[in-house]
């Protein structure tokens, strides 16, 4: 049996709230969501905490999704904003833990599973912002346009992410080359 198209699935949650319906939409895109964060060297148990968020900010506000972009790339939005909000909670954490216990908070370093060691470290030479935009341009295959509007970045600062990111990239992962000797 042929499955419904998203649009389907969406105005039947918007118009009766059908649950099962969208069950349906996070089976259909809960790996790409989950992908996407990983592809961002995120730590494992927040990339769950903050697909979850991202799943239920998406159920309680899919009447305001305006089909003016792909639901998946929405869905990106909300779970980028979920993490950046996590990583801000997590930060003022940090900060508190560090200012009662005296000792600097410990950096999770986690690499992403997917990824070559080697990427895994030029990618962390990128700021947050070169390394979200080079991940959804290239390992999710997103244009300019779609990740101005996940991030809520203009589109030339999208490009500009893009340009100095990739060549950080190139550069780091030159550089890893010719100091391992596998040139």
């Amino acid at each position: 049996m042929p499955q419904p198209p998203d649009a389907e699935l969406i105005a039947r949650v918007v118009a009766t709230d059908d649950v099962r319906a969208f069950e349906q939409l996070v089976r259909r895109h809960q790996s790409t969501v989950r992908r996407f964060l990983r592809g961002l060297n995120v730590d494992a148990a927040i990339v769950d905490d903050v697909a979850q968020d991202a799943f239920l900010s998406a159920y309680r506000n899919i009447g305001s999704f305006r089909r003016e972009a792909q639901f998946s790339t929405w869905l990106m939005s909300i779970a980028y904003n979920e993490l950046r909000n996590a990583m801000r909670r997590q930060a003022r954490f940090r900060r508190l833990r560090a200012a009662l216990f005296r000792q600097p908070p410990p950096i999770p370093d986690e690499p992403n599973d997917r990824a070559g060691p080697a990427l895994n470290v030029a990618l962390r030479q990128l700021s947050q912002d070169e390394r979200t935009v080079v991940v959804l341009n290239h390992g999710h295959d997103l244009s300019h346009a779609e990740i101005a509007t996940i991030t809520g970045l203009p589109l030339g600062t999208v490009k500009s992410h893009a340009t100095r990111g990739k060549s950080k990239l190139r550069a780091a992962l030159t550089e890893g080359v010719v100091s391992n000797g596998n040139r």
